[in-house]
């Protein structure tokens, strides 16, 4: 059975506005969870526009404290309530946001219809998990940028039960327990005890992506993201502007391969790309004399890792 994992790109911008790219933010989806990645300004707006839909969220995950990465967390947040959403949401991410979303809270005089449980990033100076909930487990790590500031890494591991059919039909066992013995419980009647195992042959399949914005290049981030399936790295500058890039603490094209090539990862995302940059081509050129398989973050397509 196949697991789903898909990234959608609502934006790729970098701080400063550009006519036809909004700011940092992804939705991600698995199997019964629904995530957001960063959240710049009108990213409500670019999920209405999209189908997606903020009623499934089960948290949202902030990098750090520039408004190209938060400042459209508020508006969500409070249609969120006026939608009288019941159930809780994390917010993952520095204290300091914790502290502007309550005082946005009070300062409106809003009544929340939902509770928000808060998981902080402070303190975090190698990867560490964060949250592990069917299923899927968040980690997160540090990165190098002018303010603090933490990637993130999702994996999702899935364990999917293949009945045994001629076996089970010649216990005897009845249709009734199929259903059961397919989520992996294990099968008594009133004289045998048969083990899953015995009745069903086990798939295990793991689903992971790593999430790199902003940061300039360090070869330690490699042991971060090591392995992952799919890797989205910021890339605000060709090789060209490097000087640039480390006086700001933001990566070139060729770093962000450089860092997938290193970290033996599959795919390669490269996006958060600075407005005085048009066309994306030379980007995508860059990279893939590095690692061949990357990919520009297109705002609006969806990536599925396979």
């Amino acid at each position: 059975m196949k697991l789903d994992f898909d990234i959608t790109i609502i934006g790729n911008g970098s701080a400063s506005p550009h006519k036809t790219r909004y700011p940092a933010a992804q939705y991600l989806s698995t199997e019964g969870h629904h995530w957001l990645v960063d959240c710049g300004e009108g990213t409500q707006f670019r999920l209405m526009r999209m189908g997606l839909k903020r009623s499934k969220l089960e948290g949202i995950v902030i990098t750090h404290m520039h408004g190209d990465h938060y400042l459209g967390l508020f508006g969500l947040l409070s249609s969120m309530s006026m939608d009288q959403r019941s159930k809780p949401l994390y917010i993952v991410g520095p204290s300091s946001l914790e502290s502007l979303v309550k005082a946005h809270i009070n300062q409106g005089g809003y009544q929340m219809s939902y509770a928000i449980e808060f998981i902080h990033t402070d303190g975090v100076k190698e990867k560490v998990t964060l949250l592990e909930q069917g299923g899927l487990k968040l980690e997160s790590f540090p990165l190098q940028h002018r303010i603090p500031c933490w990637g993130y890494r999702f994996t999702y591991h899935k364990q999917t039960y293949h009945l045994k059919l001629d076996k089970i039909k010649l216990l005897g066992i009845p249709q009734s327990a199929w259903s059961q013995i397919g989520k992996g419980m294990d099968y008594a009647d009133d004289t045998m005890n048969y083990m899953n195992a015995e009745l069903t042959d086990k798939e295990e399949q793991w689903k992971s992506y790593a999430y790199c914005s902003d940061t300039a290049y360090f070869d330690e981030l490699v042991n971060y993201i090591r392995g992952v399936d799919l890797l989205y790295h910021e890339a605000t500058f060709l090789e060209a502007k490097s000087i640039r890039a480390s006086e700001t603490f933001h990566a070139t094209a060729n770093q962000a391969a450089t860092i997938a090539l290193k970290g033996q990862v599959r795919d390669l995302l490269i996006g958060h790309f600075s407005s005085r940059y048009d066309e994306l081509d030379e980007f995508l050129i860059e990279a893939k004399q590095v690692f061949e398989s990357t990919q520009i973050a297109e705002q609006g397509q969806v990536f599925s890792i396979q």
